[in-house]
């Protein structure tokens, strides 16, 4: 379902949308968002856990993945159809 779908069926507030790039510019601050949207309190010592998992885990420790679909897929991203976002797009996603 879109976000304004849900949105109209009052479901809006059980979804806490995340972008991707935010989410590993600011991992932290991003849980804090979650917590907060869904009222719940992100206690010390999970917090602490996290940042030690981040330290330890830093993204592309064992190098940058490559993707390249048309030889993963055999097709050319160009056609590849997609159900249309629009609305989600308008709302989240900055051009």
């Amino acid at each position: 379902a879109t976000r304004k779908a849900l949105e109209r069926m009052g479901l809006g507030k059980r979804f806490c949308d995340v972008q991707f790039d935010r989410l590993c510019a600011q991992p932290m601050a991003t849980v804090r968002r979650i917590y907060k949207h869904f009222g719940k309190k992100l206690e010390p010592d999970a917090e602490a856990r996290m940042q030690l998992y981040l330290k330890e885990h830093p993204r592309f420790k064992h190098g940058k993945p490559q993707y390249n679909i048309k030889d993963t897929f055999e097709t050319n991203p160009d056609d590849l159809k997609l159900p249309p976002l629009d609305d989600y797009e308008a709302l989240y996603i900055k051009k």
